[in-house]
């Protein structure tokens, strides 16, 4: 049966995935979202993206670590980021030998990517996840954090990921626990560990794991590392 809130958007259980996701926005929620491509400097100052530029690299390692899934030496192959953003995880990938190609549907973000001093050059492109079409198997690690939950297509997209990645590397997932925050007006799907596991494992990543662990007070985040067979 769907679920509501009190302003009138639904959620409904995915027959195919078994994962909570939006399946109508109400008209408020409609009226206020921002479109990926029109994400500014206003933005990222708002979120904090921009201050404290080793907090993002400390949370990723913390929390990997505990999985026994730390980054691992490039060794000149490329690292995907998906919704890279104004993305604080450049500096990793340059100090792990890896190339490092991000993608992002806002013109301004990839442009201050491309802007941040590096000893190694840093390419990132502006499109959506949707218009992205590279050959398979191109990509040693593929990152996605905050990224999953905002996408229509989120299951197929997933899978089209599995399919860049060379044979034995690694996705890494971040998203919010769906357990704390069921309603956020600016998702569309609500992973809880069991669904995302689950979800993972039917679209065929192997050695799947993951962690909740509250970064911020308000809600937990889940951190997930799947590997391509």
């Amino acid at each position: 049966m769907p679920d509501a809130i009190g302003c009138g958007c639904v959620n409904v259980i995915d027959p195919q995935w078994q994962v909570l996701r939006n399946q109508s926005k109400c008209d408020f929620h409609k009226a206020h979202m921002r479109a990926p491509k029109d994400l500014d400097a206003s933005y990222y100052e708002e979120l904090g993206t921009l201050q404290n530029p080793n907090a993002h690299i400390i949370e990723f390692q913390d929390a990997f670590e505990e999985l026994e899934r730390l980054l691992p030496d490039g060794a000149g192959r490329i690292a995907l980021e998906v919704g890279c953003g104004a993305s604080r995880y450049v500096p990793m990938f340059i100090a792990h030998r890896y190339r490092y190609l991000g993608i992002d549907p806002s013109r301004w973000a990839c442009e201050w990517v491309r802007s941040q001093p590096s000893q190694t050059p840093v390419l990132s492109l502006a499109m959506g996840l949707e218009q992205f079409s590279p050959e398979p198997s191109q990509f040693a690690v593929i990152l996605a954090a905050h990224v999953a939950e905002h996408l229509e297509h989120a299951p197929e997209q997933i899978e089209r990921m599995r399919d860049w990645l060379l044979p034995g590397g690694r996705l890494y997932l971040i998203v919010p626990d769906g357990r704390d925050d069921p309603w956020n007006p600016d998702h569309l799907w609500f992973f809880e560990p069991d669904s995302l596991k689950t979800m993972l494992d039917q679209i065929g990543y192997a050695d799947i794991r993951l962690t909740s662990r509250r970064h911020v007070e308000r809600e937990r985040f889940i951190y997930c590392c799947a590997v391509k067979p």
